[in-house]
């Protein structure tokens, strides 16, 4: 496999010989959209969704290739919601999203923040010192996630308390 590890809806490149007349090919047990190359040796394939390490299968009329382990694809972090999208510095927020597996960094922009990963699908995370409106990221020992709308996060504004200064009376 050609990439071994990406996103869903990228294309990946499946090695191999006997493709002649393949009839599908399979993503752990989720079915792709697949074109065979005109020497039937290789075949372009789109990452159907998933999650995890699942097993890259072809079938055609005289059967379907074997689970072995370089035939294994797998699914890099990707981050769909945080479950509050403003606050302050301190504060406790949930990621979640899929394949939170390995997972060796959370930013907001490129500052580091303290993190626990409570699930594939959850983490929990401390928001770190930063300004304005920020994307988040989670980084794996594969790649890290894409940025999108429904992952930024927005500092609230820090008011410092002081002194009041009043007018002078007349």
């Amino acid at each position: 496999l050609n990439p071994a590890n990406g996103f869903v809806r990228d294309m990946i490149t499946i090695k191999g010989n006997n493709f002649t007349g393949t009839k599908g090919v399979k993503f752990g047990t989720v079915s792709a959209i697949f074109t065979l190359a005109s020497d039937n040796n290789s075949i372009s394939a789109t990452v159907p969704q998933g999650t995890g390490t699942v097993n890259v299968s072809a079938t055609n009329k005289t059967g379907t290739s074997l689970d072995i382990p370089q035939d294994d694809f797998k699914y890099n972090p990707k981050l769909t919601k945080l479950v509050l999208s403003t606050g302050k510095p301190g504060d406790t927020i949930e990621l979640q999203g899929d394949n939170f597996t390995n997972v060796s960094t959370v930013k907001f922009r490129t500052v580091n923040a303290t993190f626990t990963v409570t699930s594939p699908t959850s983490i929990m995370v401390t928001v770190p010192t930063t300004i304005g409106k920020v994307p988040v990221t989670v980084t794996n020992n594969l790649a890290t996630s894409k940025v999108s709308n429904s992952t930024y996060f927005t500092f609230a504004p820090n008011i410092s308390p002081g002194r009041v200064i009043l007018p002078a009376a007349f």
